[in-house]
């Protein structure tokens, strides 16, 4: 079975025969024209074709008869993309060939691929049986990134934590108002909130596909690898709730350290003002009193007696904060 050759069209396409049963074909961002004589060569019912290139497509999973056609949305924790965590893959799985069909941050699959071209033994290792089983070991290999790229989001996690709540006890606050530390915390909850609600879904549906007839007499053994995806992706969605759940704790900490520093400059003013409004109810009562003093009439006598009152009013400052 001839190949086609790569399309200009599209952002990145890698295509070709890298295995003696097997073929691969790996999209980047493509256009619908690009993928057209793939979808007559495998007989691709026109909606399917559709969904290869709609971004926002839908997780599912359609049987056809011919070729099995599964979206995936695959999780990305990546900080070079905060504005889009969630790759959307699609997928053609045949009876000898896999056309899969990427849309989104991230460039595992195609990283995979050269991988493939350059290495004998990678590619007898990801194509040994058949493309459901290739499909599925594509799946556990961006899980397998998804969770280094959380254990990076989790080391970050704890180090938020520990400068958060470390200056607390210091009775420090200011911490909680750095820009820095407060967008720290909305990137982290920005990604595991919508990995979050994507792994909810996710895993479930690739314990389904295990349920499905594979397309190259190898069943059992594509079933055990989906299985096992799913397996991993459901870790990944607990330690991805686990991590949300400390998010909270986070913004309540960033909350209660301002309402804590809010309440430090109120009660300062308070103080402020109960240390020194006395005093100056008194000058401004006997103002002309005391000007008319001996003592005050002399050279600078009127500013010594404003210093003394600054003095005790301190005192005052330093007695109430104290006592309260």
């Amino acid at each position: 079975m001839a190949t086609d050759p790569p399309a200009t069209s599209a952002d990145r396409v890698c295509d070709g025969r890298l295995g003696d049963e097997t073929i691969w074909v790996h999209f980047d961002r493509p256009d619908q024209a690009t993928l057209q004589p793939i979808g007559r060569r495998l007989g691709v019912h026109p909606d399917h074709l559709a969904l290869c290139v709609a971004a926002s497509a839908s997780p599912r999973v359609d049987d056809h008869g011919r070729y099995l056609f599964v979206t995936l949305h695959l999780p990305v924790f990546s900080p070079e993309s905060p504005a889009n965590t969630v790759t959307t893959l699609s997928a053609i799985v045949a009876d000898r060939e896999l056309c899969t069909v990427q849309f989104g941050p991230g460039s595992a699959l195609t990283r995979l691929y050269r991988e493939c071209q350059d290495d004998a033994s990678r590619r007898r290792e990801l194509y040994s049986g058949g493309p459901s089983a290739l499909l599925a070991r594509l799946v556990a290999a961006w899980i397998a990134g998804g969770s280094s790229q959380l254990d990076a989001l989790l080391d970050e996690s704890r180090e938020v934590a520990d400068s958060i709540l470390g200056r607390r006890e210091d009775g420090s606050p200011e911490v909680a108002r750095n820009p820095e530390v407060v967008a720290s915390v909305a990137r982290i909850r920005h990604a595991v909130t919508q990995a979050r609600h994507v792994l909810g879904t996710q895993w479930p549906l690739l314990d389904s596909i295990a349920g499905m007839p594979a397309r190259d007499g190898t069943c059992e053994s594509a079933r055990i690898l989906w299985r096992s995806s799913a397996s991993q992706m459901a870790a990944l969605a607990g330690r991805v709730a686990a991590l949300y759940d400390d998010t909270d704790g986070l913004m309540l900490a960033i909350s209660a350290l301002n309402s804590q520093q809010t309440s430090e400059h109120t009660r300062l003013v308070v103080l402020v003002v109960a240390a020194f409004l006395p005093i100056i109810a008194v000058f401004a009562l006997f103002a002309t009193s005391i000007r008319d003093l001996p003592f005050v009439a002399e050279p600078r006598g009127f500013e010594t007696v404003l210093a003394l009152a600054l003095v005790i009013g301190l005192v005052c400052l330093y007695i109430l904060r104290r006592r309260l």
